[in-house]
């Protein structure tokens, strides 16, 4: 799990590295949490995830777009009684949990503190990737923008799935 800070104020942000590395992640999950919030602040749950302003969010495997394009894009009105248009974003973390998903998660609970940002890293979710990404080197990069700015200081947990076996040896070297 990576925590990536994002100050007071910000409008856009990134594009920031989170992985360089010989074997690229299959699936990438990302939530959103107040800094007060991710502390554990008494009166604030830890478990609770708010889209927090996020108009667009890209990542970029190898220089290609997830999802294709310009990424994932919201309108979060519905938090604020206005018209809304999430469904993409609502939609990417069935896609990306696949057919046999067993989560139970509606479109008016999403927005009101379940939220989770999900991409599909495999082929079926990339264009140009040959037969396997876990097998090609590369980079993933995240660009976020926010509409409104940014109120308070943020965390943004980003979660790593990784379709690998990762073996630790007796002097605790890590190897995928």
């Amino acid at each position: 799990v990576l925590r990536v800070p994002v100050s007071q104020g910000t409008t856009y942000f990134g594009p920031i590295n989170l992985v360089t590395s010989e074997a690229l992640p299959t699936r990438a999950f990302l939530l959103v949490q107040s800094e007060n919030q991710h502390q554990g602040q008494q009166n604030k749950n830890r478990y609770k995830f708010y889209p927090r302003g996020i108009s667009q969010l890209l990542l970029t495997v190898n220089g290609e777009h997830i999802p294709h394009f310009d990424g994932l894009k919201a309108n979060w009105g519905v938090a604020l009684g206005d018209s809304s248009d999430f469904e993409q974003v609502y939609n990417a973390i069935f896609e990306t949990l696949g057919d046999n998903s067993t989560i139970s998660l509606s479109k008016d609970e999403f927005p009101q503190g379940f939220c989770v940002f999900g991409f599909d890293l495999t082929q079926k979710g990339l264009t140009s990737f040959q037969s396997n990404p876990m097998k090609n080197p590369g980079s993933l990069d995240m660009s976020i923008r926010f509409d409104p700015v940014t109120n308070k200081n943020l965390i943004i947990l980003v979660v790593l799935q990784y379709d690998r076996k990762i073996y630790i040896d007796k002097n605790r070297q890590i190897k995928l």
